[in-house]
């Protein structure tokens, strides 16, 4: 499955006797050994057409191998165009969960926050926390952005 070569070894049992072929099948199932029929080496054409059969089908393997290469190779490249904008995405979404998980939840479903803003961005923040609540207020037809409250306090030292 690798690629890489495997040493096997080979070895061709005669017989005459048909029990004898039960305790030799009983060995080779033992040993997880692969049996093969070898047509009568008298009958030169079964001989040739087998060998022929045998060539076929490690060329298709083959063809199947080069094929299977080829596309997980291409696979690969296609995602590891996007594997950065992934990383990026991953980050940023466990940042924002993160963040909202130390929001504590009120009994109306409304979740609180506290946190620091350096004093003078105090008040670019309020206006952008405003600003996002009304836009999402005008955008859901619902209106229920808009019966939330909305306020930005500051908490004394």
């Amino acid at each position: 499955d690798s690629g890489e070569d495997v040493k096997k070894t080979v070895f061709i049992i005669f017989y005459q006797a048909p029990y004898v072929q039960v305790k030799i099948n009983r060995i080779c199932e033992a040993f997880s050994a692969n049996l093969y029929e070898i047509p009568d080496l008298a009958d030169v054409a079964a001989y040739e057409s087998r060998m022929t059969n045998v060539h076929n089908e490690i060329g298709d393997r083959d063809r199947v191998l080069q094929k299977n290469k080829i596309d997980i190779t291409s696979l690969l490249n296609d995602l590891a165009k996007w594997l950065e904008v992934y990383k990026w995405t991953v980050a940023r979404e466990k940042t924002i969960y993160h963040v909202l998980n130390h929001f504590a939840a009120d009994l109306k479903g409304v979740l609180r926050a506290e946190g620091w803003v350096i004093s003078e961005k105090k008040e670019e923040v309020r206006e952008c926390i405003y600003s996002v609540h009304d836009a999402m207020s005008r955008g859901n037809g619902s209106g229920s952005a808009s019966q939330l409250p909305c306020s930005v306090t500051t908490l004394q030292k």
